[in-house]
């Protein structure tokens, strides 16, 4: 499968590190990952989702962050928000 040539601007890059790593935090809080692997598998999981939902034109973190989540044993209560 060919990879598209994405081009994110500096503040869509800066937003999409920040969500991976607010989701990256709210999963470690909540899920055990047994191994080392799994956890590298979880997190690129949830990266892949924040990427594939910006290229679709999500550009909303709270959006990114559920959506992200979506998937997961993870629900993200309105209180957890970080943007709130």
């Amino acid at each position: 499968m060919a990879v598209p040539n994405l081009n994110f601007d500096p503040e869509t890059v800066a937003m999409m590190g920040h969500v991976c790593d607010e989701v990256w935090l709210i999963v470690q809080a909540t899920m055990t990952c047994q191994t080392t692997a799994q956890e590298q598998a979880l997190r690129s999981d949830l990266a892949r989702r924040v990427m594939a939902a910006v290229v679709d034109g999500e550009r909303d973190p709270e959006r990114l962050l559920q959506m992200a989540l979506d998937g997961t044993n993870v629900t993200l209560g309105s209180s957890d928000a970080p943007w709130r």
